[in-house]
């Protein structure tokens, strides 16, 4: 009986110390069409996150933004980095997607891109 109830102790206890957390089905890293660098994506529970980093001559450049999924399109709204942008992602597949930059307002760089541009992506991890 005392190693029964150890044995529940112990499934108990571990259920309760260990979190589990689902990984979305867009999650990953993906290169982009035109080439804007990679995008590190995740989403959890409807919230995701998008971080593009680039390499310009040689300066590391970056930009983290978020939105809610619905389906499978998220609007992306710029937090921090070096430009304001707004972009919608369609996700074409759980590994493709489609955006759209519908606007960019320059903060420490200019826009590479002008309003309307659309980029592909595919996911490579």
């Amino acid at each position: 009986m005392k190693v029964l109830k150890s044995s529940i102790f112990f499934i108990l206890f571990s259920f309760l110390t260990f979190n589990v957390y689902a990984e979305g089905v867009f999650d990953g890293i993906y290169n982009t069409n035109p080439n804007i660098g990679y995008a590190y994506l995740k989403e959890n529970i409807g919230s995701v996150i998008v971080v593009l980093n680039q390499t310009i001559q040689d300066d590391l450049q970056w930009n983290a933004a978020s939105g809610n999924l619905i389906g499978n399109a998220v609007r992306l709204y710029s937090l921090i980095g070096y430009n304001t942008t707004v972009t919608d992602v369609t996700f074409t597949s759980n590994t493709t997607f489609t955006a759209t930059q519908v606007s960019c307002v320059a903060g420490k760089r200019t826009c590479l891109f002008p309003n309307g541009t659309t980029f592909t992506g595919t996911k490579i991890w």
